[in-house]
Formats: C-alpha cells, sequence, structure tokens
C-alpha cells in the first residue's frame, strides 16, 4: 500500500481501510429454509441458485450498477486462470482475452445472469439495495465488497444470523484488495499542516481503526490491531492478508478507460443473450489491443 501512496520518498496518502471485492454473501433465512450450505464451488452456486429459484425468491441479487456484474466475472476468471493468468487479465492483456478459458468464463457468466431479476427491474435499484435484500431474506446470494456487510450492519442485520460470508469460489487463496485514503495537498496556510498530521493521527488511532471497520465492512490498516474487535468475516480478511493472498483489485489495475469499455461490454453480455460469446471474447480482445 505505501508503493501506491508514495511519490520520490514522500508519502502523500492517509490510508484508512482496506476493502476486497471478491466477497460472496448469503441470506441466512434462505439458507436454513432449503438446507443450503456455504457454496464452495461453481457447481455449489448454480446449485444453490436453482434450490432458491423453487421458493420464489431471487437467487443471486443484483442492481443496475455495471461495476456489479465485473465482480462476478472477475471472481470466475480468477478460478479459471489462477493468480498469474488473473494477473494478466486485469492488466489488460490481449492474449489473454483469446484464451479459451475466457470463453468458459462468459459461458458461465450468461448462465448466472438467468439466476438475477430482469434488466427493467433492476434498473430502478443500486448495489445497496440487492444487499439489503439478502439482509432481508428476498435474495439468496450477491457478489459484492465487503462494503455490503457495512450497509447489512448499519440496517440492523448480524452476521452469521441474517447473513453469511465467505469468499468467492475459486478465489478462497485471493483478497482482491481495495484501499481507500484520504490525501492531502500542499498547503501554506498557517496551521494547516500540523491540523493534517492530527487528522492523521485521528484516522490511525488503533482504536479508532477498529471502530471504522465494524462501521464501513473494511478492513484496519494498521498491522497490531487486535482481531478479537472485528467480526468473523473481518477476521477472516485479516487472515488472508497476513498470508499474502491480496492481489490487486481490477477495479484498481485496469486503466481507467478500458474499465469503463470493460463495464459496458460485460453489462451489454450479461443483459441479453444476443451477443454469442465468440463476440464477447473478440471484443474483449480489440478492448485490451487498444492499451
Amino acid at each position: 500500500m505505501l508503493d501506491r501512496i508514495t511519490y520520490k520518498d514522500e508519502v502523500y496518502f492517509a490510508r484508512t481501510n482496506i476493502h476486497a471485492e471478491n466477497w460472496l454473501w448469503t441470506s441466512e433465512a434462505i439458507f436454513r429454509q432449503v438446507d443450503l450450505q456455504i457454496p464452495q464451488t461453481w457447481d455449489d452456486i448454480f446449485a444453490a441458485a436453482e434450490k432458491i429459484k423453487t421458493t420464489g425468491r431471487i437467487p443471486i441479487a443484483l442492481g443496475s450498477g455495471r461495476f456489479e456484474i465485473s465482480y462476478i466475472f472477475n471472481d470466475i476468471m480468477y478460478s479459471k486462470l489462477g493468480p498469474a493468468g488473473y494477473g494478466r487479465f486485469i492488466s489488460g492483456d490481449p492474449a489473454i482475452a483469446a484464451d479459451p478459458r475466457t470463453a468458459e468464463s462468459l459461458e458461465m457468466l450468461r448462465r448466472l445472469s438467468r439466476y438475477v431479476e430482469p434488466e427493467e427491474v433492476r434498473a430502478r435499484k443500486t448495489w445497496a439495495d440487492a444487499t439489503l435484500a439478502v439482509g432481508r431474506g428476498e435474495a439468496g446470494m450477491q457478489f459484492m465488497g465487503d462494503w455490503a456487510k457495512g450497509e447489512l450492519v448499519a440496517n440492523g442485520y448480524a452476521v452469521d444470523k441474517d447473513f453469511g460470508c465467505a469468499l468467492a469460489p475459486g478465489t478462497e487463496i485471493a483478497y482482491f484488495m481495495v484501499i481507500d485514503a484520504f490525501a492531502f495537498p500542499l498547503t501554506n496556510q498557517e496551521g494547516s499542516a500540523e491540523t493534517q498530521r492530527a487528522f492523521v493521527r485521528m484516522v490511525l488511532d488503533r482504536n479508532n481503526q477498529i471502530a471504522f471497520s465494524r462501521a464501513k465492512g473494511s478492513l484496519p490498516v494498521r498491522t497490531d490491531v487486535n482481531p478479537s474487535g472485528l467480526d468473523r468475516c473481518g477476521r477472516l480478511g485479516l487472515e488472508m492478508i497476513a498470508r499474502r493472498g491480496d492481489v490487486s483489485a481490477q477495479s484498481m489495475a485496469m486503466p481507467t478507460q478500458m474499465n469503463e469499455g470493460f463495464f459496458a461490454l460485460l453489462a451489454e453480455f450479461f443483459n441479453g443473450e444476443s451477443m454469442p460469446i465468440e463476440t464477447a471474447q473478440r471484443r474483449l480482445y480489440d478492448l485490451f489491443q487498444e492499451r
């Protein structure tokens, strides 16, 4: 993290917290009702989705954000490509776009698209609406970053009582890391530098780090915090980072313009069955070629 916020040996940001994008959130009420365990494989995901569908509930909660679809696809791609291949994928390697495993991932993404609400219904919803559907027991699963836990907790839901957490199948050895930080512009105003330093001390205080992470659903950036102050999901995240299981999230690694094109392509593919997999793969290849 320090490498990302340092320029010519000067630190320009105060790291506040760590998020990860590759979480799977499950409804405890629905999983108990249909006697499901936390999915360990993608076959388990499809089996669970089928079982939830029979209850009339939404198998996979999704809002209208195009980025939400990319999270699902990224999870699938990591499970297919492994760490090295995933690294090439998020950096925009055209050869990965043409890989047969990418075609397999697109096929899985299309299958999953059949377990979400129609696009016209989702158009009125956000990722947070999808998250709360899991908390209320209206939807069975959601693929979303750990800020979803902050949304659930803020609305009175509790881990292992109302919702469950796990890393998405095939990504159990990875933590798709996103870093939040405050920037501090240079200023000549009297007292500003000391005020900035005081703010940083407050942000990085051990107790504040734990309290903030509990509220936001994230992890502390300090390595010397007491993990007992976090819930099971938070402790799992800390274990992943301690094992050096962290990798850059696609949203942080891919150039911004390419990222937007990537979101748009996946959304078009996901929201309709008319685009052949071969066409999606070729368009992804062309997008990566533009780098």
